[in-house]
């Protein structure tokens, strides 16, 4: 279920807590010093509910979900590291980042920093061995690597293309009909061939250049993000605008859905059903495979 409600959007004044915890005023001095002025003047913000309502109905404390899957997170990611990584050894050995969206309050940001505290994860001796990194800047700098990415695949493949046109002593190609092959290997490819575009033709290093502006979209189940930004520099964005968004995610589907099949078959009926969490969650995941092909 949702981490955080449609209805949980308050204007935020700047006397208000951002902890309900008066203990934790370190957790959130560090917690603010990750985030841009624009986003801690945002009057309006997204806060994490006190509780998420399991399948079968029953509620839990979000501090309780948050902290056991960010334990599992970590175990996991320890495990998968410390075996393909020799110097890694423990928690110390690792710089954690976790996302956020940048329309939640800085008492949501606080709270997955004492979880993340609660769930083993952080070092308190080691500075900044958390930073919780808004979503649209984190999306921006991906997108920017895969761009680099591209470039690399691009000329890797042009210079094997290239290869493949090693000469003779007659200087004739030795397959005279590799490169209409090669071509044609790229024109297939059903995205290109539907826009009559071709592989080699794409210029990815006009993509991203210094100085460009553009809106960042970012549509997640729970928050849509909208932001405005600016590349200073390899990697390095700034906001033009502050993010803006709301609640709007693809999980509110889901919950209309369930409402629909409230109006048609009844509570009861549907009640019966979250209770069996086998039988809801297939219900769940076959309706969302349909809205990924609508």
């Amino acid at each position: 279920m949702a981490l955080y409600s449609k209805d949980n959007i308050t204007p935020e004044g700047p006397d208000d807590d951002i902890s309900n915890n008066t203990d934790n005023k370190d957790d959130i001095k560090d917690a603010n010093e990750y985030n841009d002025n624009d986003a801690r003047n945002d009057s309006k913000k997204i806060h994490i509910k006190s509780q998420i309502r399991c399948a079968d109905g029953r509620r839990l404390d979000s501090n309780v979900v948050i902290i056991e899957a960010l334990k599992y997170m970590k175990n996991l990611i320890m495990d998968r590291l410390k075996a393909k990584i020799k110097t890694v050894k423990s928690i110390q050995d690792v710089q954690w980042i976790l996302t956020v969206p940048a329309i939640w309050s800085l008492n949501s940001r606080a709270i997955m920093q004492r979880c993340a505290i609660q769930a083993g994860m952080i070092d308190r001796t080691i500075g900044n061995h958390l930073i919780i990194a808004l979503e649209p800047e984190c999306a921006s700098l991906a997108l920017q690597f895969e761009r680099d990415q591209l470039i690399k695949k691009q000329k890797d493949e042009l210079d094997q293309l290239g290869k493949q046109y090693t000469t003779n002593d007659d200087n004739l190609p030795i397959d005279n009909n590799s490169i209409d092959d090669i071509e044609n290997k790229y024109d297939n490819r059903d995205e290109m061939k539907d826009n009559n575009i071709k592989w080699n033709d794409l210029d990815f290093e006009s993509y991203f250049k210094r100085g460009d502006k553009y809106i960042l979209v970012d549509l997640g189940g729970g928050t849509a993000d909208i932001a405005c930004h600016e590349i200073i520099g390899k990697y390095i964005v700034r906001s033009i605008r502050m993010a803006s968004g709301g609640p709007w995610g693809s999980g509110y589907i889901d919950e209309a859905f369930i409402d629909l099949l409230r109006d048609i078959f009844g509570s009861d009926i549907i009640d019966e059903l979250e209770r069996d969490p086998v039988a809801y969650n297939d219900l769940m995941d076959n309706f969302r495979k349909s809205k990924q092909s609508w």
